[in-house]
């Protein structure tokens, strides 16, 4: 589930009271706007150094490839069509708004800056992060920004899905010129059949990194000496609880599981065995426009939508078009087994 992380960053939280459960993208605008009217000291929202197809965090769409470059579908529950995002009128909306949002002065718009989202949202000097939120990413965070002495708030902008791309970007894999691949499986089944393993790698060592909760043996209260942000790994229901989360956790995350939706596209992958050399150019060419069009950085928006049509057309002669043939081909194969 996608959701974005509202801090109460000096007072900010003070102005609207409650945050909604689900948002907008037009609503998460207007938040922005008054934000930044409330606290112009502060960045309302941080794009980062650009190199990111952020969009894909805002709307409910699978992708393939590193940032899209092997193509999209806008409507995985009722549409199949592979498509080229940044060719499509959402990515025209977005690269509008985000020329605004610099413009504006909502998103500073510099892709020299070289610190993270996470940096600015815990020294409070920004307000809004967007992120891939559950309950597991959303415990951490909430004890990371009580570390910092704050609150936050979450809004929601997609409903819960099981996406492809989800699953493939936290999935564990064997390296096919592993040497010793079975033992390299023997050692995962080993991590999500033994909690006690699997809470070392996930919380570190009790007395060092972290103390039990008063009155329970399951919930832990880390101390900020041992957080590996990205890790996933081992069952949950064999390890201890994060806090603030409480004992309901466990039935937390079922209930998600049991709300959400699975993408049709799940367990399919494209073969771009034969598209290496199309593939580092698109690649290349992403990251020679993308950061512009998402910092914001032309002077107008008739120029933002010219170096978008530029940026298209040097996609199209790096040979996305037939990538995205392919790969609709192969998934059109895949759906018909």
């Amino acid at each position: 589930m996608v959701m974005f992380c509202l801090p109460a960053a000096s007072g900010v939280r003070h102005r609207f009271h409650v945050f909604p459960e689900k948002i907008t993208f037009d609503e998460l605008d207007e938040i922005l706007a008054r934000v930044h009217e409330a606290r112009p000291d502060i960045k309302a929202f941080y794009s980062g150094n650009g190199q990111s197809v952020i969009l894909q965090w805002m709307q409910p769409f699978e992708t393939f490839g590193q940032l899209c470059s092997y193509g999209v579908v806008l409507d995985p529950a009722n549409n199949m069509k592979v498509e080229n995002i940044f060719a499509t009128d959402m990515y025209k909306e977005y690269a509008l708004r985000a020329f605004h949002w610099t413009q504006d002065g909502i998103q500073p718009g510099d892709p020299t800056d070289t610190n993270t989202a996470q940096d600015y949202f815990m020294a409070q000097d920004l307000f809004c992060v967007a992120d891939i939120m559950n309950p597991a990413n959303t415990v951490g965070w909430q004890a990371r920004v009580a570390e910092s002495g704050f609150e936050m708030g979450q809004a929601v902008l997609v409903d819960p899905m099981i996406t492809n791309s989800g699953i493939t970007e936290y999935m564990w894999g064997i390296a096919s010129n592993s040497e010793k691949p079975d033992k390299a499986m023997d050692f995962l089944n080993f991590l999500y059949s033994n909690g006690e393993v699997a809470n070392i790698l996930k919380y570190g060592l009790e007395g060092t990194n972290y103390e039990f909760a008063e009155g329970s043996d399951k919930i832990v209260v880390a101390n900020g000496t041992y957080d590996p942000v990205f890790y996933v790994g081992g069952d949950t229901r064999q390890m201890h609880i994060l806090s603030p989360a409480g004992e309901d956790y466990i039935d937390q995350l079922q209930a998600m599981a049991d709300q959400a939706t699975t993408s049709k596209l799940c367990a399919y992958m494209f073969d771009d065995t034969d598209f290496q050399t199309e593939s580092s150019v698109i690649y290349s060419t992403i990251l020679e426009y993308v950061p512009r069009i998402t910092c914001g950085m032309c002077k107008s928006e008739e120029e933002t939508l010219a170096l978008l049509d530029e940026f298209n057309e040097a996609l199209e002669a790096a040979g996305i078009n037939d990538v995205i043939a392919a790969n609709q081909e192969q998934l059109d194969a895949f759906l018909a087994k």
